[in-house]
């Protein structure tokens, strides 16, 4: 009994290998035919379909290039007007706050030398210059302190944070 079941396996076994072979070679032999089919039809109509494709996209592409260069153009020149603005400010304001300390060492030194007598040493700090000796800045509720220091005494008062 155990030789025919083994019998019965061999069998089995010679059959589904068998069976399996012939599945693929069946397969292989179709695919060629599959392959053929579809490099008949599909180059004519396929090469049309992608050559116009590439030409829309190559204007496209050339369109949003020309788009991205007019946009850095006038980034370019917009930033360049903005600098040169800014910097005929910077003069104009360097030129006002010149002359304006140039006219008040004039009238400084025209009071000095008139008066002979004038000291050389420097006042102790807030004696007669009026100058704070610090300005609290420690940030409080409710209004707020200013805290800039007065013309005239950059070199006296101090910022206390």
């Amino acid at each position: 009994m155990d030789e025919k079941i083994q019998k019965k396996y061999l069998l089995l076994k010679v059959g589904v290998i068998s069976l399996a072979i012939l599945i693929l070679a069946l397969w292989a032999f179709n695919l060629k035919n599959v392959w053929l089919a579809d490099q008949k039809l599909a180059p004519s109509e396929n090469n049309e379909e992608w050559a116009d494709l590439k030409t829309s996209l190559d204007k496209t592409l050339v369109n949003v290039k020309s788009q991205v260069d007019n946009i850095q153009k006038t980034k370019e020149a917009a930033k360049k007007t903005a600098d040169q603005a800014l910097l005929t400010g910077l003069l104009e304001e360097t030129e006002k706050r010149a002359s304006a300390i140039a006219s008040s060492t004039v009238a400084t030194s025209s009071a000095t030398s008139s008066n002979v007598t004038a000291t050389t040493t420097p006042s102790p700090v807030g004696s007669t210059n009026n100058c704070p000796e610090y300005i609290d800045c420690m940030p409080t509720i409710g209004a707020t302190r200013p805290c800039q220091i007065p013309v005239g005494c950059e070199g006296i008062t101090q910022i206390a944070y």
